[in-house]
């Protein structure tokens, strides 16, 4: 093989890895969109699942306090209408989570995780005030 066709093969293959290279370095096309480029349409209902103490500390502007670990958690969101949107946040994201599982299996299908206190009121476009 002459040396021309040595280097157009070797350009060849490095064009090629480093095409292959950057082609997977783009946007996944299989996700539905940039959150951060669309925000989260504003719930009906927000609900801060932690504790009183807590909720007195600091929550979101116009958030409901439903503590997820209360004895009559079941029986608050029983009372609740189903056709609502709810927001729901805690102060890290575990307990949201968890009264987003509970909802949900209680049958409210309109209910999205917000995550930690801080996270949601971002995503919402929110001040975060005291009682």
């Amino acid at each position: 093989m002459s040396t021309l066709s040595r280097r157009t093969l070797a350009t060849l293959v490095v064009s090629t890895a480093a095409a292959v290279t950057l082609s997977a370095c783009g946007a996944d096309e299989s996700s539905s969109g940039d959150a951060a480029s669309e925000p989260m349409a504003a719930p009906n209902v927000i609900i801060d699942v932690r504790t009183p103490e807590e909720f007195a500390e600091g929550h979101i502007e116009g958030a409901v306090n439903i503590d997820v670990s209360s004895d009559s958690f079941g029986e608050a969101i029983a009372a609740l209408d189903m056709t609502n949107s709810y927001g729901v946040y805690c102060r890290s994201g575990n307990r949201s989570a968890q009264a987003v599982a509970r909802m949900e299996e209680a049958g409210f299908t309109d209910v999205h995780d917000l995550g930690g206190l801080k996270d949601a009121a971002e995503t919402l476009g929110l001040e975060i005030v005291t009682t």
